[in-house]
């Protein structure tokens, strides 16, 4: 019985792998080829098809970008030096730092730029060494060699940061040759968007690194599984690879437990690392659509930096996906905790109301993609601008929905919790049979998985208006998740 249960863990294993390929991920990390095939020997998805009678094949060349390979080799005498003062600098230091350390055995030391300078040094970010950039554009990046120092310029801690993590990702530690690169990324430090000019950068992650930043991101059972859905925050469902969060739904045998046939991911969310109060907040992100995939991006109100009143809490969607090829649906909740509302109401055991048109200026509506074909292997934004009397959600820059967060929409006058912190977070279920929530089934249709839902960055943007408020920590909570992650990110 024993030899049997190994040999069918290792047939699910080799059928997670063979999955993840299908997304056009890999099963390996700091590539600079990121490049696969859609289908391999076997098809978990039929390839696109463009309508001209040539199959497509489906590839996520998305990160992949040219790079020279230099003759300078980064040596234990070498030092890191980054601006006085500056932490993100110090951030984006000791992760290559710890690379070097790593990978090669050897540790270097910070410095700033008020030491003396050397021969061997390592720049990070606006020094006041001559070799360091200082009038960059924001979106802008470099890694160049300059004589024997090697320099990463950015113009934004955030761009500079970026070239750190690029630059570990894409290394070759066979030989642990420098490589040089320039880039003009999307950042910006106000958002891409008619409308929303005041509003600048306050918190955000590119996922450059492999591996979570629990710093910034918690695992929390946000959605719950079912018999059949397995809920887990394991790196085959959860992981930060290729600088793209990667989240999947996978189907999925587990030797101990006949019953289940699907795996989901726990939430990835901010709930103990950063709670925000109006803002707008956007990511670029590839979503899955089709018939039984449950994607989603949303929020509530927060629960660990700014505890929450237990009476009632706000839930704000920014989309889910319903298992539908085109359609991005947004909404907003009231949930209900220790309060009788189905006894003063009279709604049953219903805990939650839904968001409904009060005034004809607010019409719900949903975003339908006029394009769908390839739609689930697409880059797009998503984002939401949350104000003091609205909620407005946005894709790829253009405004569709609009909803009142001022006046009540049930028989509860209270719109309180509309107005307190929040966190975000990100899931990628499926629906199943044995689920309290059962449209559009993924059962006849498990052929679609793994369901790929890819995350480039998240950004976070608010006004400096005196109303606008965010609560960061910045603990290192990694030691929560050390059995799946012994190498998250400090």
């Amino acid at each position: 019985m024993k030899r049997a249960r190994k040999i069918l863990s290792i047939i699910a294993v080799l059928a997670i792998c063979v999955g993840l390929v299908a997304c056009g991920g890999s099963t390996e990390t700091a590539s600079s080829d990121l490049s696969s095939s859609g289908s391999g020997d076997v098809e978990i998805r039929p390839p696109y098809d463009d309508g001209s009678g040539d199959e497509v094949e489906k590839v996520d060349n998305d990160h992949v970008f040219e790079f020279e390979k230099s003759d300078l080799t980064i040596t234990k005498d070498y030092v890191i030096v980054i601006p006085a003062g500056n932490s993100e600098a110090k951030l984006s230091a000791k992760d290559l730092q710890e690379f070097y350390a790593d990978k090669f055995g050897f540790t270097l030391r910070i410095v700033t730029d008020n030491t003396a300078e050397t021969e061997k040094e390592i720049l990070i970010g606006k020094t006041k060494r001559a070799d360091s950039a200082k009038d960059m554009k924001e979106s802008d990046l470099k890694v160049s060699v300059k004589g024997k120092k090697l320099v990463f310029d950015g113009g934004h801690d955030v761009t500079a940061d970026m070239a750190v993590g690029k630059y570990i990702r894409n290394v070759d530690v066979k030989d642990g040759k420098a490589i040089t690169f320039a880039l003009t990324t999307d950042f910006r430090t106000t958002p891409d968007v008619e409308g929303l000019e005041d509003y600048h950068y306050k918190w955000g992650d590119e996922f450059e690194m492999d591996g979570f930043d629990h710093t910034k991101w918690a695992f929390r059972l946000g959605m719950s599984g079912s018999p059949k859905n397995k809920v887990t925050y394991q790196k085959e469902v959860l992981d930060v690879a290729d600088g793209r969060v990667k989240i999947h739904a996978i189907s999925y045998y587990d030797p101990e437990d006949p019953n289940v046939m699907f795996m989901s991911p726990y939430s990835l969310a901010t709930n103990e690392t950063m709670n925000f109060l109006y803002g707008y907040a956007e990511i670029r992100a590839r979503v899955p659509f089709f018939q039984g995939a449950w994607p989603s991006f949303w929020g509530g109100t927060a629960t660990s930096l700014y505890p929450r009143d237990e009476r009632w809490h706000a839930e704000i969607d920014v989309f889910e996906i319903f298992g539908t090829e085109d359609t991005v649906v947004p909404n907003i909740h009231k949930w209900y905790d220790d309060y009788p509302y189905e006894v003063i109401y009279n709604t049953g055991d219903v805990r939650h109301t839904t968001y409904k048109n009060n005034t004809d200026k607010y019409k719900k509506r949903t975003y339908v993609y006029e394009n769908p074909e390839n739609l689930d292997w697409e880059y797009h934004l998503y984002g939401y601008e949350w104000t003091p009397t609205e909620l407005n959600f946005y894709v790829d820059g253009e405004k569709y929905c609009s909803m009142d967060i001022v006046n009540s929409w049930d028989l509860e006058p209270d719109m309180s919790m509309f107005h307190l912190p929040q966190y975000s977070q990100f899931n990628c279920h499926v629906f199943v049979d044995d689920a309290s929530y059962t449209p559009n089934l993924i059962h006849g249709n498990e052929q679609m998985l793994p369901a790929c839902y890819y995350i480039d960055w998240y950004r976070l943007y608010q006004k400096n208006d005196g109303k606008s408020k965010i609560w960061v920590n910045t603990e290192d909570l990694s030691y929560k998740w050390a059995d799946r992650y012994p190498d998250a990110k400090k």
